[in-house]
């Protein structure tokens, strides 16, 4: 009698090669426009998940480049994923809007999907622009800034911008900011868990954040950051006329220019404080005033449990904990604070 294994093993791999995903050749669309540009026109992106990368650069018009690619094992996903993520647009005299269709729900895939998507704007500096993505990245680079507030909302994805801008409003979920390589004017920026870093240099600066870290370098300009239990480091290369830093369990460590003078007060409930800047200590080394002219830098710094740590450029701070300036006869110089 012929044995029924072979041929039961044979028909367990017919089966199993039978709904193993077949490979398709990926899906991809390209195209290009081209918008007439004018003064204070507003560019507005609406993209989801597609990254957008925006050059500033003189010019006439505004350019754009749509690179989509999709691979699926699904009959027609791969179709539909680049319907539902092909951008439309509607040109007018004052604005130009982008948007991706609207999301069709329901559709169950059994298998692979595979996407890559972006976005390339070309613009001349008289223009403005508003973004809003869901995770798709956003990076902006330019030896000239757009006119206007530059406005972007993302949920998780991360914002870098290396010069284009000049006033800059974000606002993510999760997303991380980066700006390095240009200084910015002024920068606001809310988010929960997102990080913000500037490296090279902002004038006035509002930042909220619960769990994010604020990292901001050779500021010129005012401070506002509020966090829960992120930590808030910044320098900077000219005297502020304002600080206000709010957390609760985050650290402060902030490095003043040297000649700077102050007024105001730095507490907490049960951090400890760390400086090399003067004044009038109290409860027990939980409080400290200063006591300034009118045009010194209004201070104003309060932790619950985080620490403080405030020095002037080229001083070190004190070794031990509590409110203890160090004597001037017993400085010497130290190095920048890194951010």
């Amino acid at each position: 009698m012929r044995s029924a294994l072979p041929i039961a093993i044979a028909s367990a791999l017919i089966a199993g090669s039978a709904c193993q995903p077949s490979r398709r050749e990926p899906a991809t669309h390209h195209e290009t426009r081209s918008f007439p540009a004018a003064a204070g026109k507003v560019v507005s992106c609406s993209l989801r998940s597609l990254d957008l990368d925006v050059r500033v650069q003189a010019g006439e018009t505004i350019e754009v480049a749509v690179d989509l690619g999709v691979s699926s094992s699904a009959r027609g996903a791969a179709e539909r994923w680049l319907r539902s993520h092909t951008p439309t647009f509607r040109d007018g005299p004052s604005r130009l809007e982008i948007n991706l269709p609207r999301r069709r729900s329901g559709t169950v895939l059994f298998g692979y999907l595979r996407t890559h998507g972006r976005v390339t704007l070309t613009l001349p500096p008289q223009s403005q622009l508003e973004v809003e993505t869901s995770s798709g990245d956003i990076t902006i680079g330019g030896s000239q800034p757009l006119a206007g507030p530059v406005k972007l909302r993302t949920a998780s994805g991360d914002v870098e911008a290396r010069g284009g801008v000049a006033d800059l409003v974000v606002r993510t979920a999760s997303g991380d900011v980066e700006i390095r390589d240009r200084a910015l004017a002024s920068l606001e920026f809310r988010s929960a868990s997102g990080d913000v870093r500037v490296r090279d240099g902002c004038g006035n600066v509002i930042a909220e954040t619960s769990s994010g870290k604020v990292r901001l370098a050779r500021l010129v300009g005012t401070l506002a950051a509020t966090t829960s239990s992120g930590d808030v480091v910044a320098s900077w290369t000219e005297p502020p006329t304002r600080v206000v830093v709010a957390t609760s369990s985050g650290d402060v460590n902030l490095e003043l220019p040297a000649g700077v003078s102050l007024r105001g007060d730095v507490q907490t409930h049960s951090g400890g404080i760390h400086t090399s800047f003067e004044g009038r200590s109290g409860k027990r080394g939980r409080w400290l005033v200063w006591e300034g002219p009118a045009e010194a830098c209004s201070v104003k710094i309060s932790t619950s449990s985080g620490d403080v740590r405030l020095r002037r450029a080229g001083r070190p701070l004190p070794s031990g904990s509590g409110a203890t300036p160090i004597p001037t006869e017993a400085t010497t110089a130290s190095p920048p604070l890194e951010i």
